[in-house]
C-alpha cells in the first residue's frame, strides 16, 4: 500500500485516477482495476484522471466541507467535483 497519490493505494501501480467516499475518505489515487472495484464494490466515487493539482484541489475542498454539511450535501458537493464523463462510476 501506498501513501503516495502517484501511485495506487491498493497495489503501488502508477495511478489513473482519483478515488473517493461520500464520508470524505480520500480522494486515494487508483489504479483502473482498483478504481473499478472500489467503485463497483465499494461505492467509491471515481473522481477523475489522477493529477497532482486535482488531488490537492480536491483535498482543499474537502477540508472546507468536513464537520458543515450533511451526508447528503457531501454526496452533491463531491459531484459537482466530478467530470462530466461517468466512466468508472458504473
Amino acid at each position: 500500500m501506498s501513501d503516495n497519490p502517484e501511485y495506487c493505494i491498493e497495489c503501488g501501480k502508477p495511478s489513473t485516477t482519483l478515488v473517493m467516499w461520500a464520508s470524505l475518505e480520500g480522494p486515494y489515487g487508483m489504479c483502473d482495476f482498483d478504481t473499478w472495484h472500489s467503485v463497483k464494490n465499494r461505492n467509491g466515487l471515481n473522481m477523475g484522471p489522477y493529477s497532482r493539482e486535482r488531488f490537492d484541489m480536491i483535498t482543499e475542498k474537502k477540508e472546507l466541507m468536513r464537520g458543515t454539511l450533511t451526508h447528503q450535501e457531501r454526496v452533491e458537493a463531491l459531484t459537482e467535483l466530478m467530470p462530466t464523463c461517468t466512466e468508472g462510476n458504473e
